[in-house]
Protein backbone atom coordinates (compact mmCIF):
# COMPACT_ATOMS: atom_id res chain seq x y z
CA UNK A 1 0.00 0.00 0.00
CA UNK A 2 1.49 3.12 -1.19
CA UNK A 3 1.52 6.81 0.44
CA UNK A 4 -0.90 8.98 -0.77
CA UNK A 5 0.44 12.90 -1.22
CA UNK A 6 -1.82 15.54 -0.39
CA UNK A 7 -2.90 19.20 1.68
CA UNK A 8 -3.97 18.63 4.89
CA UNK A 9 -7.16 21.01 6.06
CA UNK A 10 -5.83 20.49 9.57
CA UNK A 11 -2.13 21.33 9.91
CA UNK A 12 -3.00 23.16 6.68
CA UNK A 13 0.13 22.14 4.66
CA UNK A 14 1.30 19.94 1.62
CA UNK A 15 1.62 16.22 3.51
CA UNK A 16 2.39 12.83 2.43
CA UNK A 17 -0.69 11.18 4.03
CA UNK A 18 0.84 7.59 5.80
CA UNK A 19 -0.73 4.05 5.03
CA UNK A 20 -0.73 2.17 8.35
CA UNK A 21 -3.19 -0.35 6.94
CA UNK A 22 -6.29 -1.15 4.73
CA UNK A 23 -8.44 0.09 6.85
CA UNK A 24 -8.57 3.62 6.03
CA UNK A 25 -10.72 4.83 8.51
CA UNK A 26 -8.32 4.46 11.30
CA UNK A 27 -5.16 3.97 9.67
CA UNK A 28 -4.54 6.81 6.87
CA UNK A 29 -2.86 9.14 8.86
CA UNK A 30 -1.14 12.44 8.74
CA UNK A 31 1.77 12.73 10.44
CA UNK A 32 2.29 16.49 10.56
CA UNK A 33 -1.04 16.93 12.48
CA UNK A 34 -1.20 17.64 16.32
CA UNK A 35 -0.31 14.03 17.47
CA UNK A 36 -1.43 12.77 13.99
CA UNK A 37 -5.04 12.47 12.27
CA UNK A 38 -7.31 10.29 10.48
CA UNK A 39 -10.02 10.65 7.68
CA UNK A 40 -13.32 11.64 9.40
CA UNK A 41 -11.17 14.60 11.91
CA UNK A 42 -9.95 15.95 8.29
CA UNK A 43 -13.29 15.11 6.91
CA UNK A 44 -14.66 17.93 9.55
CA UNK A 45 -12.18 20.04 9.67
CA UNK A 46 -12.54 20.62 5.67
CA UNK A 47 -16.03 21.27 6.47
CA UNK A 48 -15.62 23.23 9.20
CA UNK A 49 -13.04 25.57 7.19
CA UNK A 50 -15.69 25.91 4.89
CA UNK A 51 -18.94 26.96 6.45
CA UNK A 52 -17.24 28.82 8.94
CA UNK A 53 -13.64 30.22 7.89
CA UNK A 54 -13.51 32.20 11.09
CA UNK A 55 -13.95 29.80 13.60
CA UNK A 56 -11.51 30.50 15.92
CA UNK A 57 -13.38 33.69 16.94
CA UNK A 58 -16.56 31.86 17.84
CA UNK A 59 -17.97 30.08 20.92
CA UNK A 60 -17.43 26.34 20.51
CA UNK A 61 -17.93 23.27 22.38
CA UNK A 62 -16.74 19.64 21.37
CA UNK A 63 -17.98 16.70 23.32
CA UNK A 64 -15.56 13.92 23.51
CA UNK A 65 -12.50 15.73 22.10
CA UNK A 66 -9.84 13.28 20.74
CA UNK A 67 -5.99 14.03 21.59
CA UNK A 68 -5.14 14.78 17.88
CA UNK A 69 -6.00 16.51 15.18
CA UNK A 70 -8.49 18.77 14.76
CA UNK A 71 -9.60 18.79 17.91
CA UNK A 72 -6.27 20.04 19.53
CA UNK A 73 -6.06 22.52 17.07
CA UNK A 74 -9.53 24.00 18.38
CA UNK A 75 -8.06 24.05 22.36
CA UNK A 76 -4.63 25.86 20.61
CA UNK A 77 -6.40 28.31 18.42
CA UNK A 78 -10.07 29.24 19.66
CA UNK A 79 -10.59 31.10 22.94
CA UNK A 80 -13.97 30.66 23.35
CA UNK A 81 -13.64 26.78 22.79
CA UNK A 82 -14.89 24.24 25.86
CA UNK A 83 -14.60 20.72 25.18
CA UNK A 84 -16.94 18.23 27.58
CA UNK A 85 -17.01 14.59 28.81
CA UNK A 86 -19.40 12.59 30.30
CA UNK A 87 -18.78 10.66 33.39
CA UNK A 88 -21.43 9.18 34.94
CA UNK A 89 -22.22 9.62 38.36
CA UNK A 90 -20.53 12.68 38.55
CA UNK A 91 -22.35 15.80 39.45
CA UNK A 92 -23.17 17.66 36.02
CA UNK A 93 -21.12 20.57 35.30
CA UNK A 94 -18.53 19.94 37.50
CA UNK A 95 -14.50 19.40 36.33
CA UNK A 96 -13.44 16.39 36.32
CA UNK A 97 -9.95 15.08 35.43
CA UNK A 98 -9.95 18.50 33.26
CA UNK A 99 -12.79 17.95 31.58
CA UNK A 100 -16.54 19.47 32.08
CA UNK A 101 -18.99 16.85 32.52
CA UNK A 102 -21.86 17.17 30.54
CA UNK A 103 -24.48 14.42 29.39
CA UNK A 104 -25.49 15.55 26.07
CA UNK A 105 -29.62 14.85 26.73
CA UNK A 106 -29.54 17.01 29.46
CA UNK A 107 -26.73 19.52 29.16
CA UNK A 108 -26.28 22.41 31.51
CA UNK A 109 -25.68 24.75 29.14
CA UNK A 110 -27.36 27.96 28.98
CA UNK A 111 -29.68 28.63 25.88
CA UNK A 112 -27.49 29.91 22.59
CA UNK A 113 -24.06 29.52 24.68
CA UNK A 114 -22.66 28.15 21.65
CA UNK A 115 -22.10 29.15 17.89
CA UNK A 116 -20.79 26.13 16.77
CA UNK A 117 -21.25 22.76 18.24
CA UNK A 118 -19.17 19.50 17.22
CA UNK A 119 -18.55 15.78 17.68
CA UNK A 120 -16.32 13.08 15.82
CA UNK A 121 -18.06 9.40 16.35
CA UNK A 122 -20.28 10.28 19.78
CA UNK A 123 -23.65 10.03 18.39
CA UNK A 124 -23.46 6.36 17.79
CA UNK A 125 -23.19 6.00 21.78
CA UNK A 126 -25.92 8.01 22.71
CA UNK A 127 -29.16 6.06 23.91
CA UNK A 128 -31.68 8.92 23.28
CA UNK A 129 -30.53 10.70 19.73
CA UNK A 130 -33.91 12.75 19.41
CA UNK A 131 -33.19 14.71 23.14
CA UNK A 132 -29.17 15.01 22.10
CA UNK A 133 -30.10 16.86 19.21
CA UNK A 134 -32.72 19.13 20.94
CA UNK A 135 -30.17 19.70 23.54
CA UNK A 136 -27.92 20.83 21.21
CA UNK A 137 -30.19 23.04 18.97
CA UNK A 138 -31.45 24.79 22.43
CA UNK A 139 -27.72 25.25 22.90
CA UNK A 140 -26.68 26.71 19.93
CA UNK A 141 -27.21 30.76 18.89
CA UNK A 142 -29.35 31.50 16.48
CA UNK A 143 -27.64 30.37 12.73
CA UNK A 144 -25.29 28.21 14.61
CA UNK A 145 -23.67 25.22 13.37
CA UNK A 146 -23.78 21.33 14.61
CA UNK A 147 -21.33 19.34 13.16
CA UNK A 148 -20.60 15.33 13.49
CA UNK A 149 -19.36 12.42 12.19
CA UNK A 150 -20.74 8.75 12.86
CA UNK A 151 -20.72 5.72 11.28
CA UNK A 152 -23.50 5.41 8.62
CA UNK A 153 -24.87 2.21 7.43
CA UNK A 154 -24.83 1.54 3.41
CA UNK A 155 -27.22 -1.50 4.08
CA UNK A 156 -29.67 0.75 6.01
CA UNK A 157 -32.09 2.92 4.88
CA UNK A 158 -34.34 4.04 7.65
CA UNK A 159 -32.46 7.17 9.54
CA UNK A 160 -31.29 5.06 12.97
CA UNK A 161 -32.31 1.57 14.48
CA UNK A 162 -31.53 1.01 18.40
CA UNK A 163 -28.70 -1.65 18.88
CA UNK A 164 -30.13 -2.68 22.52
CA UNK A 165 -33.12 -1.44 25.08
CA UNK A 166 -32.41 -0.37 28.53
CA UNK A 167 -34.79 -2.58 30.46
CA UNK A 168 -36.48 -1.25 33.66
CA UNK A 169 -34.56 -3.33 36.07
CA UNK A 170 -31.51 -1.65 34.51
CA UNK A 171 -30.30 -4.12 32.33
CA UNK A 172 -29.48 -4.48 28.70
CA UNK A 173 -31.16 -6.45 25.91
CA UNK A 174 -28.89 -7.08 22.45
CA UNK A 175 -31.35 -6.80 19.51
CA UNK A 176 -28.11 -6.71 17.31
CA UNK A 177 -24.56 -8.14 18.18
CA UNK A 178 -23.23 -5.92 21.04
CA UNK A 179 -19.67 -3.14 19.35
CA UNK A 180 -17.38 -1.80 21.42
CA UNK A 181 -15.49 1.56 20.03
CA UNK A 182 -12.75 3.39 21.65
CA UNK A 183 -13.28 6.26 23.92
CA UNK A 184 -11.08 8.49 25.17
CA UNK A 185 -12.24 8.95 28.75
CA UNK A 186 -12.13 5.36 29.41
CA UNK A 187 -10.45 2.10 28.86
CA UNK A 188 -13.21 -0.06 28.69
CA UNK A 189 -14.88 1.52 25.37
CA UNK A 190 -18.20 2.84 24.70
CA UNK A 191 -21.06 0.22 23.47
CA UNK A 192 -22.80 1.66 20.29
CA UNK A 193 -26.17 2.56 20.90
CA UNK A 194 -27.33 3.57 17.65
CA UNK A 195 -27.17 2.79 13.88
CA UNK A 196 -27.39 5.37 11.29
CA UNK A 197 -28.71 4.86 7.73
CA UNK A 198 -29.35 6.92 4.70
CA UNK A 199 -32.64 8.84 6.00
CA UNK A 200 -30.63 9.95 9.03
CA UNK A 201 -31.36 13.92 7.42
CA UNK A 202 -34.99 13.61 7.71
CA UNK A 203 -34.80 12.49 11.03
CA UNK A 204 -32.57 15.11 12.30
CA UNK A 205 -34.92 17.54 11.22
CA UNK A 206 -38.06 15.74 12.53
CA UNK A 207 -36.50 15.81 16.31
CA UNK A 208 -35.20 19.37 15.92
CA UNK A 209 -35.75 22.82 13.95
CA UNK A 210 -32.14 22.53 11.82
CA UNK A 211 -31.55 22.34 8.08
CA UNK A 212 -29.34 19.50 7.64
CA UNK A 213 -26.78 18.47 5.07
CA UNK A 214 -24.67 15.34 4.82
CA UNK A 215 -21.39 15.44 2.64
CA UNK A 216 -19.54 12.16 1.67
CA UNK A 217 -16.01 11.94 0.38
CA UNK A 218 -13.28 10.06 -1.44
CA UNK A 219 -11.05 12.65 -1.48
CA UNK A 220 -7.59 11.77 -1.73
CA UNK A 221 -5.76 15.31 -2.11
CA UNK A 222 -7.36 16.29 2.03
CA UNK A 223 -6.78 12.40 2.74
CA UNK A 224 -10.21 11.65 3.60
CA UNK A 225 -10.62 8.07 2.02
CA UNK A 226 -12.20 4.76 3.20
CA UNK A 227 -15.32 3.77 4.87
CA UNK A 228 -17.64 5.99 6.91
CA UNK A 229 -16.03 9.88 5.65
CA UNK A 230 -19.88 11.30 6.22
CA UNK A 231 -19.75 14.36 8.06
CA UNK A 232 -23.48 15.71 8.86
CA UNK A 233 -23.81 19.49 9.50
CA UNK A 234 -26.78 21.03 11.39
CA UNK A 235 -27.85 24.72 11.02
CA UNK A 236 -30.02 26.41 13.56
CA UNK A 237 -32.47 28.15 11.26
CA UNK A 238 -32.52 31.65 12.28
CA UNK A 239 -35.89 33.68 13.41
CA UNK A 240 -37.23 36.55 12.32
CA UNK A 241 -34.79 39.44 13.66
CA UNK A 242 -32.11 37.56 14.49
CA UNK A 243 -28.40 37.76 13.31
CA UNK A 244 -27.31 34.73 12.54
CA UNK A 245 -24.24 33.21 14.37
CA UNK A 246 -22.56 31.83 10.96
CA UNK A 247 -22.71 33.36 7.88
CA UNK A 248 -21.92 31.13 4.68
CA UNK A 249 -18.34 32.67 3.07
CA UNK A 250 -20.16 31.95 -0.01
CA UNK A 251 -22.03 35.23 0.53
CA UNK A 252 -20.58 38.50 -0.65
CA UNK A 253 -20.07 41.27 2.06
CA UNK A 254 -23.29 43.29 0.25
CA UNK A 255 -25.23 39.68 1.29
CA UNK A 256 -23.97 39.47 4.89
CA UNK A 257 -24.68 43.06 5.68
CA UNK A 258 -27.87 42.81 4.10
CA UNK A 259 -28.92 39.12 6.03
CA UNK A 260 -26.83 40.78 9.06
CA UNK A 261 -28.58 44.40 9.03
CA UNK A 262 -30.80 45.32 12.30
CA UNK A 263 -34.01 44.60 10.26
CA UNK A 264 -37.29 43.72 12.70
CA UNK A 265 -38.52 41.30 9.99
CA UNK A 266 -36.63 39.06 8.01
CA UNK A 267 -39.07 39.35 5.14
CA UNK A 268 -38.41 42.72 4.79
CA UNK A 269 -34.52 42.16 4.67
CA UNK A 270 -35.50 39.32 2.08
CA UNK A 271 -37.14 41.45 -0.19
CA UNK A 272 -34.82 43.88 -0.12
CA UNK A 273 -31.83 41.65 -1.52
CA UNK A 274 -34.17 40.53 -4.06
CA UNK A 275 -34.96 43.90 -5.51
CA UNK A 276 -31.20 44.71 -5.31
CA UNK A 277 -30.76 41.42 -7.22
CA UNK A 278 -33.70 42.65 -10.25
CA UNK A 279 -31.67 46.03 -10.54
CA UNK A 280 -28.50 44.63 -11.05
CA UNK A 281 -29.91 42.18 -13.76
CA UNK A 282 -31.60 45.26 -15.32
CA UNK A 283 -28.27 46.69 -15.89
CA UNK A 284 -27.06 43.73 -16.81
CA UNK A 285 -29.36 43.32 -19.48
CA UNK A 286 -29.14 46.85 -20.45
CA UNK A 287 -25.44 46.53 -20.47
CA UNK A 288 -25.61 43.16 -22.86
CA UNK A 289 -28.00 45.06 -25.24
CA UNK A 290 -25.24 47.75 -25.81
CA UNK A 291 -22.97 45.26 -26.31
CA UNK A 292 -24.79 43.90 -28.83
CA UNK A 293 -25.42 47.03 -30.73
CA UNK A 294 -21.58 47.59 -30.28
CA UNK A 295 -20.65 44.05 -31.98
CA UNK A 296 -23.80 44.77 -34.69
CA UNK A 297 -21.78 48.03 -35.95
CA UNK A 298 -18.39 46.53 -35.65
CA UNK A 299 -19.55 43.83 -38.04
CA UNK A 300 -21.14 46.36 -40.34
CA UNK A 301 -18.00 48.63 -40.50
CA UNK A 302 -15.52 45.08 -40.85
CA UNK A 303 -18.03 44.32 -43.83
CA UNK A 304 -17.37 47.89 -45.36
CA UNK A 305 -13.82 47.70 -45.30
CA UNK A 306 -13.39 43.85 -46.90
CA UNK A 307 -15.80 45.48 -49.77
CA UNK A 308 -13.40 48.93 -50.01
CA UNK A 309 -10.67 46.04 -49.53
CA UNK A 310 -12.08 43.77 -52.71
CA UNK A 311 -12.32 47.27 -54.95
CA UNK A 312 -9.43 48.02 -54.89
CA UNK A 313 -7.63 44.85 -55.39
CA UNK A 314 -9.64 45.04 -58.64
Amino acid sequence: MEDYQGYCPICETGVTYRVEGSWYRDQLFCPSCPNGSIPRERALALILNELCPNWRDKRIHESSPAGRGISVKMVQQCAGYVGTQFFAGIEQGSINNGWRNENLEEQTFPDGAFDIVVSLDVMEHVYSPDKVFREIHRTLASGGIYLCTFPVRKSQVDGWERRFELLPDGNRHDIKEPEIHGNPASSEGSIVTIDWGYDLHQTIAAWAAFDVSVYRFSDQTHGILGEYTEVVACRKRPLAGDNPAIIHPALTTRDAALIERDSPNRLETVEHYASTLEEEIKALKRELRAAKENITGLIEVNNQLLANLTKARA
